[in-house]
């Protein structure tokens, strides 16, 4: 386009800078934003704009706050975004000082608004904040807006006010996965497991996929509380659906059978990934507790030992390297196991398979 005698505009311009954004393309955002101060268009609040929310959604507020400043009149999407900036970097108060500026101009707020002051409210020390501003939503008529009504019900989970969480969910007309998911992870939190159990049950039933991290932080807050019931429903959801191996998932139910007692209950599968992730980490210290579990309920299996041996190896401990090679050759497994030995450790598959698999 540039070869042509085509000229981009504001528009062009914006949709490039929110590539660079999507992208996480810092020195490509950097060159676009000079393009745009090049063709004239640094007053463009299109322009601007996008690149406020870009350097925002980079963690580069202060850059998102220097294109704001230099704008003598910013409209309502330039306020909303500077705002939306200040509210997902963590900086909510600065973002409430520029919405009392904003405020202070007669400028109108609308739902976006409401949802950027919103997002950077986390904490129950924030919960009487986060209660006025529900009120001024009432007095702007803006409580029906699904967008801000979604927003309330996460950031009351987030400060563990679940009344008024559930007193704004049974509003919604049809929440979408990102409320539900709050509401969920708040009355896991708040210790209501039941609710959550509840929520997340119907979560399923109307067809809609909970995410690993809401799956992981359930398991998480089974764990904290030592509620084995919920904990073995929500790991059973984990197996049927074949999403054990997530990474975020993965070891939650190690953790979630360990503090609530039925540690017999973690079976070799995956207890042989978290040692897989131990070798790859190279985090010895916690291999070495791994192993000393999967040696005990597979007593008979030799690749966990030669997997823990690699690891001393690559760790410089020689000597115990060789002492559990020798207890291998000394069990009459004289043949060395290559990769796929290694890897059938985590796949469950006996040694006999793993034997035929390396000649």
């Amino acid at each position: 386009m540039r070869r042509t005698e085509i000229k981009p505009d504001n528009f062009t311009h914006a949709c490039i800078v929110r590539a660079c954004a999507d992208s996480f393309d810092l020195d490509g955002l950097k060159l676009v934003h000079c393009g745009v101060m090049v063709a004239g268009l640094g007053l463009d609040s299109i322009c601007s704009s996008a690149l406020v929310s870009a350097y925002s959604r980079l963690s580069l507020v202060d850059e998102a706050s220097r294109v704001f400043n230099g704008i003598r009149q910013p409209d309502l999407v330039l306020w909303n975004s500077m705002i939306s900036g200040y509210g997902s970097g963590g900086f909510w108060d600065t973002g409430l000082q520029l919405f009392s500026e904003m405020r202070s101009m007669e400028m109108v707020p609308d739902g976006y608004t409401i949802v950027g002051l919103l997002s950077g409210l986390a904490d129950s020390s924030l919960i009487s904040i986060g209660e006025g501003i529900h009120g001024l939503c009432l007095k702007w008529n803006l409580d029906s807006n699904a967008h801000v009504s979604s927003v309330l019900v996460s950031m009351y989970s987030r400060c563990m006010s679940m009344n008024s969480a559930h007193r704004v969910f049974s509003g919604l007309f049809e929440p979408d996965l990102v409320t539900r998911s709050a509401l969920i992870t708040g009355s896991s939190q708040t210790g209501e497991y039941d609710k959550a159990l509840f929520f997340f049950k119907n979560l399923n039933m109307e067809g809609k996929k909970p995410d690993s991290v809401l799956i992981a932080s359930m398991l998480a807050a089974a764990a904290q509380m030592a509620h084995v019931g919920p904990g073995c429903e929500i790991h059973a959801y984990v197996l049927r659906h074949g999403i054990e191996s997530d990474v975020m998932i993965s070891s939650a139910p190690i953790a979630m059978y360990s503090k609530c007692g039925f540690l017999g209950m973690v079976d070799s599968g995956i207890w042989g990934a978290l040692f897989l992730c131990c070798d790859v980490c190279g985090n010895l210290e916690l291999a070495e507790i791994v192993a000393r579990r999967l040696f005990e309920s597979n007593s008979e299996k030799s690749a966990y030992r030669v997997m823990l041996s690699n690891i001393y190896g690559g760790d410089g401990r020689w000597d115990d390297a060789k002492k559990l090679r020798d207890s291998i050759t000394e069990g009459k497994l004289m043949k060395m196991p290559g990769l796929n030995w290694i890897k059938a450790a985590c796949s469950g598959r006996d040694d006999e398979e793993a034997d035929v698999s390396t000649s």
